[in-house]
């Protein structure tokens, strides 16, 4: 059996250990560079010899490279159990490296080979911001596990967030994007209702909190989602800011401001490099113990401990997950123990199961046309999986008209103590809402 193919992109200077993806272009300069490259691969039909791959796009470096390098393993395990699809095709696999300031560049080229039939990620919003244009004209498919922007897959939530949703969806164009979690509507309301909580039931107990978000689309969704169902459920704001990575001097303006507010807790949505600074600088400018509460990739982060400096400045941090950990999911132990196998020592993330269904549900549609003795095109591989059905590690996996997940997992609340070990708390059901 030929072994997947695996062609990591990193870019000639690596950006620094908790860099956040920067992209040098405006996000319209960058759609127009992938779509060029694009375009010559939009009428692609079947690889000519029988060979079919598959795209991620995660990081492997930066403040979410841990969490990004154990999706990627995860896809890889997918690849390596499903190399042989039938019928005379293999299977292989490349990876863009997202923390690249190259990843539009990178993603347009990886895949104008013939043989891609979909793609695996990005991570953040941003990315997919950046690359669902040329995607879209290419009708390539496109899961995400983790991008949680609403405008990536709602025309009113894009115009509010300042985005053109028909350069992301093209009028005639069938959706191509799709993703497995909730959205930053439902992850801030349900981190709202956390913060509310009592803490025998596992919440903070909090009534007046300080709302700090990195200034992104996606950190400024979840903020105003957040600030939304707090008031709606009698708690108060007790500050809001937004400070961007690397901005020494916004970073202390805004915790002074959190001190002189003496809030019960903060909220942060964004950047876990932007989180780590927050509590960093709060810790060490007297509110060690002033609990901040996060939303997405810090909750559960294995390197959140060196993203902020120390295990000992890590503490006090209790994280939402938009995702079940793996002790509650029935299916994760053989996930687990597949994963383990291939990959002695190296960590598993409730992330990486999310990485894996996503693969699956691309290869499951690759293989019911060859099944079916259809010739399996990216057209036809998109049409498979915006009707998929499919049993996951993470649970039951079907999409709504508009690429949303018809029931998102639940999330998961962890602690993180001083001494930077991270503790599964309790779960929390999506509201029913969502999607709709």
């Amino acid at each position: 059996m030929k072994a997947p193919v695996s062609l990591m992109k990193f870019p000639l200077k690596r950006p620094r250990a908790h860099a956040r993806l920067h992209h040098p272009w405006p996000l319209a300069a960058l759609g127009a560079m992938l779509l060029s490259g694009w375009l010559a691969a939009c009428s692609i039909g079947p690889s000519s010899n029988h060979t079919i791959s598959l795209v991620t796009i995660f990081p492997a470096s930066g403040a979410s490279g841990a969490i990004g390098q154990s999706m990627t393993r995860a896809v890889d395990l997918a690849v390596k159990q499903q190399a042989a699809l039938g019928g005379g095709y293999t299977l292989t696999v490349s990876h863009v490296n997202e923390s690249s300031v190259t990843v539009g560049p990178d993603a347009a080229q990886a895949v104008t080979n013939a043989q891609v039939m979909g793609v695996v990620g990005p991570f953040e919003s941003q990315a997919a911001v950046a690359a669902l244009p040329a995607l879209a004209q290419a009708g390539v498919v496109m899961i995400s596990p983790t991008a949680t922007l609403p405008g990536l897959t709602k025309a009113d939530q894009a115009t509010a967030e300042g985005l053109t949703f028909s350069q992301s969806h093209p009028k005639g164009k069938p959706i191509n994007f799709f993703r497995l979690t909730a959205d930053d509507n439902a992850i801030g309301a349900a981190a709202a209702d956390l913060a509310l909580a009592a803490p025998k039931a596992h919440g903070l107990g909090s009534h007046a909190v300080f709302v700090v978000d990195d200034g992104s689309p996606s950190g400024k969704a979840q903020s105003a989602a957040f600030q939304s169902e707090l008031k709606a459920a009698h708690g108060a704001v007790a500050g809001s800011r937004s400070v961007a990575l690397d901005d020494a001097v916004g970073m202390q303006t805004t915790v002074s401001a959190i001190i002189e507010a003496n809030p019960d807790s903060v909220y942060f949505a964004g950047d876990p490099a932007v989180a780590a600074d927050l509590r960093r600088t709060l810790t060490q400018t007297g509110a060690p113990r002033l609990n901040i509460l996060t939303s997405g990739a810090v909750a559960a982060d294995p390197a959140w401990s060196d993203s902020v400096g120390a295990a000992v400045l890590a503490g006090y941090t209790v994280g939402l997950l938009p995702t079940q950990d793996l002790s509650k999911l029935s299916g994760a132990q053989a996930f687990q123990t597949a994963y383990q196998s291939a990959y002695p020592g190296a960590k598993v993330t409730p992330q990486s199961a999310l990485a894996y269904d996503a693969a699956m549900v691309e290869i499951n549609a690759i293989k019911s046309l060859i099944t079916a003795q259809k010739t399996p095109t990216r057209a036809a591989v998109l049409s498979a999986v915006a009707a998929t059905k499919y049993a996951g590690v993470t649970g039951q996996i079907a999409f709504d008209k508009n690429g949303d997940p018809v029931t998102p997992p639940s999330f998961s609340v962890y602690t993180c103590d001083t001494k930077g070990a991270w503790t599964y708390q309790t779960s929390i059901a999506v509201k029913a809402s969502v999607g709709s």
